[in-house]
């Protein structure tokens, strides 16, 4: 096999140069940057996938040291206003540390944005009830400005962080570090109606869910289904999951479509270091034709499904890989049952959905 072709995930790439404003050492809230004591500081690189992930210590800027009492106070109100607020738009820089949300919508507007790159930062959040939105306002690849976003150590329970639109070109949406504690139906990542195109790249590590025990009807750590957009993965966008436990679920990746799921252009979808415990379902779960094309890749490795899960990989529709691009799938397990299932086609049932590979792909 020719492995040139496959990118690699980019959680050990150079780590995200951000310009955050310092949260109050008094209260967790969203903060903007103090003009008087403006200071730029970076995230540590993310640490080899084995290593113990770094403290919101290390990760967090030092507060401030020189603010006036006055904007102290201003800056102090516009944090409570936020937390409390059920919907923010998004045109400028964004740190929030400590907040909670429950039936939020922040709304990506960069088009009116200056500046090259817009920075947004989530730190130590908490997410309960009907959840948190992020979308993009509009046709975000218009936006000349890119997204830089990233989502630490975030607890969620029982309920859903939703990301949805056409994210500006060349955006980096990284989400390290999630629990969640989850009912029968939900599923953690919506990505329903996400439109990945035009370099953008989203990266979910470190997520650990559990769902009630013998639950039937259980949800996903990712779920891609169809939504308000044409939903697929092309133009050099890619969908890194990496190191995702989902105990008592359906799946750690599902993908429902209304008619094919395009992963083309080099492109990239990529399931590595994930665990089902006790699935209902596959730990990758394909619930419509897959389409790997133009020097893409679709990858499952070092996947491993254990108790009564069903099987590494589930495919409910044909898959054609064409164009030079990669389907595979290497280094995983399963406990008891059939690695792969791959279902049969509804014109005739005795044979299974097809499978082709040609142009040069493996």
């Amino acid at each position: 096999m020719c492995r040139s072709a496959i990118r690699s995930p980019p959680p050990l790439s150079p780590p995200l140069s951000l310009s955050l404003s310092s949260p109050h050492p008094s209260g967790g809230a969203a903060t903007r940057a103090c003009t008087c004591a403006e200071q730029h500081w970076q995230l540590r690189p993310l640490p080899p996938r084995l290593s113990p992930t770094p403290s919101l210590s290390a990760m967090a800027p030092l507060a401030p040291r020189c603010c006036a009492p006055a904007l102290l106070c201003a800056v102090l109100v516009l944090a409570a206003v936020l937390v409390r607020a059920e919907s923010v738009t998004v045109t400028d820089d964004l740190t929030m540390s400590g907040a909670s949300f429950n039936d939020y919508t922040m709304t990506l507007d960069l088009a009116s944005s200056t500046a090259d790159v817009v920075t947004v930062q989530l730190m130590n959040s908490q997410v309960s009830g009907k959840g948190l939105t992020v979308q993009s306002s509009g046709d975000g690849l218009a936006s000349s400005a890119r997204l830089s976003m990233s989502m630490l150590l975030t607890t969620v329970t029982q309920a859903a962080i939703t990301f949805s639109g056409a994210m500006p070109a060349n955006s980096d949406i990284r989400i390290v570090s999630t629990i969640g504690s989850l009912t029968s139906a939900q599923s953690l990542f919506d990505f329903s109606g996400l439109a990945l195109d035009s370099n953008v790249t989203v990266t979910v590590e470190n997520t650990a869910v559990t769902w009630p025990k013998d639950s039937i009807n259980t949800g996903s750590i990712v779920l891609i289904s169809a939504g308000s957009n044409a939903i697929g993965i092309r133009n050099l966008a890619a969908l890194f999951v990496l190191d995702a436990v989902a105990t008592n679920g359906a799946s750690v990746v599902r993908v429902d479509a209304q008619s094919s799921f395009p992963v083309s252009k080099a492109a990239v979808l990529a399931i590595d270091y994930g665990r089902c415990e006790e699935c209902t379902g596959a730990l990758v779960s394909i619930n419509t034709p897959l389409v790997v094309d133009g020097s893409s890749m679709f990858r499952v490795t070092n996947c491993k499904a254990v108790g009564a899960s069903k099987g590494l990989l589930a495919s409910a529709g044909s898959t054609t890989v064409s164009g030079k691009s990669v389907y595979l799938v290497s280094d995983s397990a399963v406990e008891s049952v059939s690695l792969f299932s791959f279902l049969t086609g509804i014109e005739d049932s005795s044979e299974p959905y097809p499978f082709t590979v040609s142009g040069g792909s493996t």
